[in-house]
């Protein structure tokens, strides 16, 4: 029987971690929707002239903005506590596992390597559980609850919300192919450097009896500009991706004020409806 992968193992560990990090972010949900009804009905107190009606919605939404952020407060350091501990139950399985390797699997693998796989493998595989998988069925959950809210009131808000919040997944789309690249090139390099400072710490006596000092940082030089290279490259992938996601950003930021705007001055839907939608894209986009 083939043997299950070490990462499958840490789900038992974090499952608990995973579960409250999705239901924290789940908690957004409610949240914002009574926040823009809320906000809905200031504009149309404040529209209407009901000076009393706005200052107590107002104050309403005060006192959620507060709650939340105590609740975040109380909630945080309970969560970062449960994260830390269950993480570091996984990283003693890993050690254990890593360590149990079969000898000539040991004897072949480089500091270089151990180091990848016990610390940035590690944290990505981690962080995956704890963060990435809660947030995207936390961020499934949001577009069906605030879609199925708009649709009760305008079915054609909804839709155009639904559609422009799927341009999100450009910029990601495009900066993934060079993002794998470079990381995966990266990630080598960073091996070869710690192998080669193990190297010359080792062979320390040797390199001082033959004269190999020039050579060693030659050595080092080469492999550090290409690092450099790399590192340049990769950080301008980053730099493209975030520039793609401003730009996208400010495109469905303000074609969701125009489209429900004109929405609005055909009288097709209600202000307050628009209001909502407007309130509810900003926890989308």
């Amino acid at each position: 029987m083939r043997e299950r992968p070490i990462s499958e193992k840490f789900w038992p560990m974090l499952r608990r971690v995973s579960l409250a990090s999705a239901l924290l972010k789940l908690v957004a949900i409610p949240v914002n929707l009574i926040h823009a009804r809320l906000l809905s009905g200031v504009v149309t107190a404040a529209t209407a002239g009901q000076y009393s009606a706005v200052l107590q919605k107002g104050g309403v939404i005060l006192l959620l903005l507060l709650g939340v952020k105590l609740l975040a407060m109380l909630t945080q350091d309970a969560y970062q506590c449960a994260r830390s501990k269950a993480a570091h139950q996984c990283k003693m399985l890993l050690y254990k596992w890593y360590l149990s390797s079969p000898l000539s699997l040991l004897y072949q693998s480089t500091a270089g390597e151990a180091n990848i796989i016990l610390n940035s493998d590690f944290n990505t595989v981690t962080e995956k559980i704890t963060e990435v998988y809660p947030a995207l069925v936390a961020g499934m959950a949001t577009v069906v609850t605030y879609f199925i809210f708009l649709w009760i009131q305008s079915p054609f808000i909804a839709v155009i919300l639904l559609v422009i919040s799927m341009l999100q997944a450009v910029p990601p789309l495009i900066s993934k192919h060079f993002f794998e690249k470079y990381d995966v090139t990266d990630k080598e390099l960073e091996k070869q450097d710690s192998d080669y400072v193990l190297e010359y710490c080792h062979g320390f006596v040797t390199i001082k009896m033959l004269h190999l000092k020039q050579w060693c940082l030659e050595r080092s030089r080469c492999l550090h500009r290409q690092w450099w290279r790399v590192a340049n490259r990769l950080q301008a992938t980053f730099q493209i991706q975030f520039s793609l996601n401003s730009i996208v950003s400010n495109i469905l930021t303000y074609g969701t004020y125009a489209i429900v705007g004109v929405w609005i001055l055909w009288g097709n839907t209600q202000v307050a409806v628009g209001i909502e939608a407007i309130a509810l894209s900003s926890s989308l986009y």
